[in-house]
């Protein structure tokens, strides 16, 4: 996937869904079985969500200023669960949760 392309997009574009669909084809074409589970980032929109497959895709954003506003999100997975998360003001806010 081309870093340059994907930058500022949420997981429900297609500038996303296109070369991660590709992605996962080819992951999966490569003998690696199906792929149920896909955590990727740094393209600065956080995001969790299934796609129409039922896999569970969560994109960890960045932990860097956007527009002047500390974005500061991360992907925490424990408990059959994939959680998306912020660090804001010396805590953490949980912004989305799946189960697995």
């Amino acid at each position: 996937m081309t870093r340059g392309r994907l930058r500022g997009h949420a997981i429900s574009t297609e500038a996303v869904g296109r070369p991660l669909r590709r992605f996962i084809r080819e992951l999966e074409a490569a003998g690696l079985g199906r792929v149920d589970f896909v955590v990727f980032g740094h393209t600065h929109v956080p995001g969790l969500a299934a796609d129409e497959e039922g896999r569970v895709v969560v994109n960890a954003g960045s932990w860097v200023e956007e527009r002047g506003l500390p974005s500061c999100t991360f992907v925490r997975i424990r408990g059959g669960e994939v959680e998306l998360a912020q660090w804001s003001g010396g805590s953490e806010v949980t912004l989305a949760r799946r189960p697995l």
